[in-house]
């Protein structure tokens, strides 16, 4: 089994330190009811940053902390992706596309050139581009 971090892109680092920081400033300066709606949300941010890997093992990529677990299986292309999809688990606009049999998924891993290695190895019906 091997783990793989995102890549943390500078939009990522923005998004969390501005729902951070606003979330700070709101409750000390006794806007309390904004600050716990925002505080929130900053929690959720930050777990995304920390939280957010892919998992190859013997027989499935697992995307971590709520992507689909995909089949090896089922994996039949690769791209790069450079677009601006912010519903991906990925934390970096430098990302590739995994096509399956079921639909596709952007990520961002950290090592990108091991892992696309590792899924050619690994998957049978892969086109890699």
């Amino acid at each position: 089994m091997e783990t793989y971090r995102s890549k943390i892109g500078l939009f990522a680092y923005l998004y969390v330190l501005c729902f951070a920081g606003l979330s700070i400033y709101l409750i000390t300066h006794d806007e309390v009811p904004g600050g716990l709606i925002l505080t929130p949300m900053s929690i959720i941010a930050i777990w995304f940053f920390f939280k957010t890997k892919y998992i190859i093992d013997k027989e499935y990529l697992i995307i971590k902390p709520f992507g689909p677990t995909i089949p090896l299986k089922d994996i039949t292309e690769i791209q790069k992706a450079g677009n601006f999809v912010f519903s991906s688990p990925s934390l970096s606009l430098k990302r590739i596309m995994i096509k399956y049999t079921n639909g596709s998924v952007f990520i961002s891993p950290d090592r990108e050139a091991d892992f696309i290695a590792l899924l050619k190895l690994k998957c049978l019906n892969l086109k890699a581009q």
